[in-house]
């Protein structure tokens, strides 16, 4: 669940970009957009690695 300060963030298919259209465009400003074509990507994502070698997570 997200606190009312953090970014909404969401990530899809980046097959899926082309549909953000179909998305109101208030909608859109509120949520921050990650496209992957794999999973490893979602991982990077979703578990980045800061300097030090540890994992911090971002979601």
């Amino acid at each position: 669940m997200f606190g009312a300060n953090q970014d909404l963030k969401i990530v899809l298919p980046r097959a899926n970009e082309k549909d953000l259209d179909d998305i109101p465009e208030q909608v859109r400003k509120e949520i921050k957009f990650f496209f992957a074509n794999e999973i490893n990507e979602v991982f990077d994502f979703a578990i980045p690695v800061v300097e030090s070698g540890e994992v911090q997570a971002s979601l």
